[in-house]
């Protein structure tokens, strides 16, 4: 158990269980092999919903395990000569600048915030999923 303080002052208390946590990743990764999305679509909802993370925790911990798993990707592509380096250049500014508003936003919101934010993305995933289903 462990527990955390947000900006507002709020006190979360939240724990898991490792041998559920290994069992929920492994059909985490299931899963979004099979449905062509990101883990963290499905991880964080559970981290939120199961095992009780803040908003702030549960993001941040997608976003670590995104950094190595991009980093992993990252190296092999470059080994594998897969890499545009054009592209990259072109991509890269973009990307840093989402990150650092992206972290500025986070921590300017509340966790409901946060949570209304990922339920809204969810739901126009969901929505593009199934249009692209239908199409």
């Amino acid at each position: 158990m462990r527990t955390y303080t947000d900006v507002s002052g709020q006190v979360y208390t939240y724990g898991y269980s490792k041998t559920l946590a290994v069992i929920i990743a492994l059909l985490v990764g299931i899963l979004s092999s099979v449905f062509g999305i990101g883990g963290g679509a499905l991880m964080v909802p559970f981290m939120l919903v199961m095992f009780r993370f803040p908003a702030h925790v549960a993001t941040a911990t997608s976003m670590f395990v995104i950094l190595l798993s991009s980093i992993v990707g990252s190296v092999t592509h470059i080994a594998f000569g897969h890499v545009i380096w054009m592209l990259v250049l072109a991509i890269a500014p973009g990307a840093w600048l989402g990150g650092k508003l992206g972290t500025m936003l986070s921590s300017r919101l509340s966790g409901n915030g946060i949570e209304n934010i990922l339920r809204f993305v969810l739901l126009i995933i969901a929505i593009r999923m199934l249009w692209q289903g239908l199409a």
